[in-house]
C-alpha cells in the first residue's frame, strides 16, 4: 500500500462505519502518515512500512471483531481495537465518553504498534534503523499519554502527530548521528564517514 492508499484506507475506515461513533478518532494516524511522507520515510524503508501494514490489519481486524464478522483473529491488538470500537457504538454520543475512548485507544493502537514491529521483525526478518527505534519509543510515550489521558495527547489532532512525529524523527537522527551510525532514508546501516 502506498503512502495515498494508507490515507484512502482510514478515510475510508471513517467513511464505511458512520454509525459507529469514532470518526476523527484516527486523525492522529493520518498526522503520523503525512509526516512519513514528508520526510519520504514510509514510502524508503521497509521496517516502517511493514510496522504500518500490522498496524492497519489491527484496525481492519478489530472493527470485523467488533461487527461480529470475524469471532477470532491472529493479531493480537485486534481485540483491544474491538473494545474501542464496540464502546464507541455504544457510548460514543455521551459526553463523558472521551476519558474511556482515550484510554481504550491509546492501550489498542500500544498493542497495534507492537504487533506490526514483531510482525516486521519477526516475519520479515527487518530491523529498525537507530532513528526507527527512537522514533517508535518516543511514539509510544505518545501512546501512553494518549492512554492515561494527559492533556495535549489526543488521536483526534492529525497536527500535533504531525509535530510530535517531527520531533521525535529528529531526535532519532540527532540519536543516530551520535551513536556513528548513519542510517540514510532507504540506504539501512552505514558507518558515519571519518
Amino acid at each position: 500500500m502506498n503512502v495515498e492508499q494508507r490515507k484512502q484506507y482510514i478515510n475510508d475506515l471513517y467513511a464505511e462505519n458512520p454509525g459507529w461513533n469514532f470518526a476523527g478518532w484516527f486523525d492522529a494516524i493520518l498526522g503520523v502518515i503525512s509526516f512519513a511522507q514528508d520526510v519520504h520515510e514510509l514510502p524508503d524503508s521497509r521496517f516502517f512500512s511493514a510496522t504500518d501494514a500490522g498496524i492497519l490489519q489491527s484496525y481492519a481486524e478489530g472493527m470485523a471483531l467488533a461487527k461480529g464478522l470475524r469471532t477470532s483473529s491472529d493479531n493480537t491488538s485486534a481485540s483491544k481495537w474491538s473494545d474501542f470500537f464496540k464502546f464507541r457504538y455504544k457510548y460514543g454520543l455521551d459526553p463523558g465518553a472521551d476519558a474511556a475512548s482515550m484510554d481504550l485507544w491509546g492501550a489498542a493502537e500500544q498493542a497495534s504498534t507492537d504487533f506490526g514491529r514483531r510482525w516486521a521483525e519477526n516475519n520479515q526478518g527487518l530491523r529498525a534503523s537507530v532513528a526507527e527505534q527512537v522514533y517508535l519509543a518516543l511514539g509510544d510515550q505518545f501512546r501512553t499519554a494518549v492512554h492515561f489521558n494527559v492533556p495535549g495527547f489526543d488521536p483526534r489532532s492529525a497536527g500535533v502527530a504531525y509535530a510530535l512525529s517531527s520531533a521525535a524523527w529528529q531526535a532519532g537522527l540527532a540519536q543516530e548521528a551520535e551513536s556513528g551510525i548513519l542510517s540514510p532514508i532507504g540506504w539501512g546501516w552505514m558507518p558515519l564517514p571519518k
